[in-house]
């Protein structure tokens, strides 16, 4: 995740302490804490640094543009605090995702451990990370702890059943699975190996779904560890990033997420890497988790038309169930050349035998009526066919006019004509004029 805008990287305020540059050269780590007008959680913060077991790391400390006193209080700090941190003030407040983009070229160890302003952090919660982080293989690219949960006044409460005590993050399939369903990586409470993290791009603009977005796409890349250990106390803030979003938003953000996911290089990788044997199962469990994530909608309907594509790419269409569920989306729109194409390859596969699917007998469900209602609704754009008076006037051209003269004579009425008529497929200018 970055943020490439000189503008933005230039506008930064940065304070970087006496030591701060001599424990990144010898910590495999660094602490990275986000924090936006956290004044109520500025003195807890400090307490719980101060009281971790292993204290001899470096730490970035990020204000994203607070508008309270954060920023002072956090340079109030003590000097043995200070001088082993690098303090930066974001110019305007870009959420915690833009946040850490922007800040990530400070990250400069091989491991991240990440802190949240509202948590609260055990003492051993340094020390647990760094044994395992110490201990870890070359392909663990992500190890998270167990955390209990707070209310907002700091009293413990029940927790209820976390996915991270039962997920199954044995194989990048089966973390990918898990995550899909439902998050089971912990992020307040996590390790991020850098080269598993940072290169990876999402759109941050939304504090929808980012966490899982970023989960989804690592999958492909190495393998997940839970330490079940309890380090930190989550804190159930209704008014935090991921929680103070509106009901449409949260409906939008996990369906632009994972159509992201879906049609991205890591799924088509984790696809690849799928045993022929189990990749029935593998897709019957995408597509079921997407309706999971996204419930019965048209939305999901999308997306498991996408994932079904990046399958049907990965394995050339031999997977029954990734195959049916294109060939069911696509009768909703025709039923021509990419339907009989596709029960084409359903007969070839099965070696002759029928492949006609229930999908083409059974009604609808709801979601795909809805969806049928929208694609009939919609008008493809552009690639319109020439007006009548246009046809008369291109085909002069053409007869009068020998190809090189007839190509440049086009050329010259087609820019102009687009002059006037910005909205026009032909209006291929996109720099601004002088």
């Amino acid at each position: 995740m970055q943020i490439r805008s000189q503008k933005l990287r230039s506008s930064r305020d940065i304070v970087e302490g006496n030591r701060y540059h001599r424990l990144v050269e010898t910590s495999p780590f660094t602490v990275y804490l986000g924090v936006y007008n956290g004044t109520p959680y500025i003195d807890s913060l400090l307490m719980q640094l101060e009281k971790q077991t292993q204290r001899d790391f470096p730490l970035v400390i990020v204000d994203n543009a607070s508008s309270d006193e954060s920023w002072n209080k956090i340079l109030a700090w003590p000097k043995a605090v200070l001088a082993r941190a690098k303090l930066i003030r974001n110019p305007i407040n870009l959420g915690g995702g833009g946040s850490f983009a922007l800040n990530s070229d400070q990250i400069e160890t091989e491991w991240l451990i990440t802190m949240h302003q509202d948590d609260t952090y055990g003492p051993n919660h340094v020390q647990v990370l760094s044994e395992a982080i110490e201990q870890s293989s070359p392909d663990e690219i992500v190890i998270f702890t167990d955390m209990g949960t707070q209310n907002m006044k700091n009293k413990k409460i029940y927790t209820p059943i976390r996915q991270s005590w039962v997920a199954n993050l044995e194989t990048p399939q089966s973390a990918f699975m898990a995550n899909l369903v439902q998050q089971s990586v912990s992020y307040p409470s996590g390790a991020f190996r850098t080269s598993g993290i940072l290169p990876i791009q999402i759109a941050w603009h939304s504090s929808s779904f980012p966490d899982t977005e970023v989960t989804l796409l690592q999958a492909s890349q190495g393998f997940f560890r839970f330490v079940p250990e309890l380090t930190m106390l989550y804190r159930m803030n209704p008014k935090s990033e991921s929680h103070d979003l509106n009901p449409k938003e949260r409906v939008l953000g996990p369906f632009a997420s994972l159509t992201r996911v879906m049609a991205s290089d890591s799924f088509l990788r984790l696809c690849l890497a799928v045993p022929e044997k189990e990749r029935e199962g593998f897709s019957r469990a995408v597509l079921e988790g997407i309706d999971i994530r996204l419930g019965a909608s048209p939305f999901s309907e999308l997306v498991k038309l996408i994932a079904a594509e990046s399958m049907g790419l990965a394995w050339d269409y031999s997977e029954k169930s990734s195959r049916d569920q294109i060939l069911s989306t696509y009768k909703l729109a025709e039923d021509g050349r990419t339907t009989k194409l596709l029960d084409d390859l359903g007969t070839f596969y099965t070696e002759g035998n029928s492949t006609q699917t229930a999908t083409h007998n059974q009604p609808f469900s709801e979601a795909q009526i809805e969806l049928e209602k929208l694609l009939s609704a919609a008008t493809p754009p552009s690639n319109t066919q020439a007006g009548g008076v246009q046809r008369v006037v291109l085909s002069l051209i053409g007869r009068i006019f020998p190809l090189p003269v007839r190509r440049k004579v086009v050329s010259f009425v087609v820019r102009n004509y687009a002059r006037f008529n910005p909205s026009s497929p032909w209006n291929l200018s996109w720099k601004p004029k002088n």
